[in-house]
């Protein structure tokens, strides 16, 4: 799959930290494309637990936060308390 096809835009070039907040905002269909994205590419530790452990909280019943996953440094919604 194409970077540009994926869920969240110039994905390769986000720095790791900004991905935690971002994902939130992600349902589970999209964050599922991601992983697969990020395993066949990257496969960073860190990326692929976080996004494990989302997809975990989705499945326990979390739901999306709010906020636009494309947002950049200040534009980014704030990540909730609790993880």
């Amino acid at each position: 799959m194409p970077e540009r096809d994926l869920p969240l835009k110039d994905y390769d070039h986000l720095p790791v930290g900004s991905l935690a907040s971002r994902i939130r905002t992600l349902g589970s269909e999209d964050l599922k494309t991601l992983l697969e994205y990020e395993r066949s590419h990257a496969n960073r530790v860190q990326v692929v637990s976080a996004m494990e452990h989302r997809l975990s909280g989705l499945a326990d019943g979390a739901q999306p936060s709010g906020g636009d996953p494309a947002a950049t440094g200040a534009d980014a919604p704030p990540a909730a308390a609790g993880g």
